[in-house]
């Protein structure tokens, strides 16, 4: 489940705990909190490299690591937008099992 994309109280809940309250807020207006989070994060890392508090290899590293999570985080949505994909995931598991007996 992906925040953002059902609205529950409960994961509302659990992300303020995380948050900051303007973050929070911010994030509650989205209608993908993830993405928006990665684009924040992405901002600030880039604003600690113009002020000279991260290195550029630094930089690198961690702009790496936020494309992968925003690659991962669309996959994901990919994947609870498919239909039926959890049944097709059952099923799969089903016809393997199947076929191994």
């Amino acid at each position: 489940m992906e925040i953002g994309l059902d609205d529950d109280e409960f994961s509302k809940a659990q992300l303020k705990c995380f948050l900051p309250k303007d973050d929070h807020e911010r994030s509650n207006n989205n209608l993908n909190t993830a993405t928006q989070m990665i684009n924040k994060q992405s901002r600030d890392v880039q604003k600690f490299c113009e002020l000279g508090v991260v290195e550029d290899f630094w930089h690198m590293g961690l702009t790496t690591i936020l494309k992968v999570f925003d690659t991962l985080s669309g996959k994901n949505k990919r994947i609870n937008k498919f239909i039926l994909s959890r049944q097709y995931a059952n099923i799969r598991l089903d016809v393997y099992w199947f076929v191994a007996i």
